[in-house]
Order: structure tokens, then C-alpha cells, then sequence
């Protein structure tokens, strides 16, 4: 009860909707969709759709989002990018013990 007392409204909903994009995008790769590398578009491609469907939202509705995303400081926007370098590094690694396929790691990825 304190919880959903302290959180806003449009939060919660926020979290809700991450957390059913997130399920339904563990229920489909399960499925083993993301898995056929072979077909044209890539399978794996697929998870950015509700990523840009958001993002198209966001940008659409919500009031002067151009002007808040302008004042924001650039560190900000570059720390929330930050995380890449530790993922792929810890997919490297997982590549090289066997766990992961060679189309996750970055030397396969560069756009030489």
C-alpha cells in the first residue's frame, strides 16, 4: 500500500507497460523466433519495434518533449548510453566460453 501510494499514476502505468513489453518479449523468444539468423529481416531486429513505437509516442503526444530533450545535459544522454561498452564486453566473454552465437559479439557486428 505505501508503494502504490508513493508512486504517481502515470509511473505506474509507465512500469506496467515496460514489464508487458518485457514479458511478451520473453514469451516470443522462448518461442525460438529470434533464433532463425538466416531469414531477411532479421528476427532479432524485432525487439526494436515497440522500442520505436514508444518512442514515436513520446515524441507525438507529450508536450514540448523537443525542447526538454534539448535542455538536457549532455552527459545525461551520454551516460544512458554507457552501459553498452559493459554488454558488450560481458557478450564477448559469453561468446568465448560458448554460450553465445557469433552474430551477438561485436566483430561480427562491424559495419566494415
Amino acid at each position: 500500500y505505501v508503494v502504490h501510494v508513493a508512486i504517481p499514476s502515470y509511473r505506474r502505468r509507465a512500469f506496467l507497460v515496460g514489464a508487458l513489453i518485457a514479458t511478451f518479449e520473453l514469451v516470443v523468444a522462448n518461442t525460438g523466433l529470434f533464433q532463425q539468423f538466416g531469414v531477411l529481416p532479421p528476427r532479432l531486429a524485432l525487439l526494436m519495434v515497440p522500442l520505436a513505437l514508444i518512442g514515436a509516442w513520446l515524441i507525438l503526444v507529450t508536450k514540448n518533449f523537443g525542447a526538454r530533450l534539448a535542455c538536457a545535459p549532455y552527459h545525461l544522454l551520454m551516460g544512458s548510453q554507457a552501459f553498452r561498452v559493459l554488454v558488450e564486453l560481458w557478450i564477448a566473454a559469453a561468446h568465448a566460453n560458448g554460450v553465445v552465437p557469433s552474430q551477438f559479439t561485436f566483430p561480427r557486428n562491424f559495419d566494415a
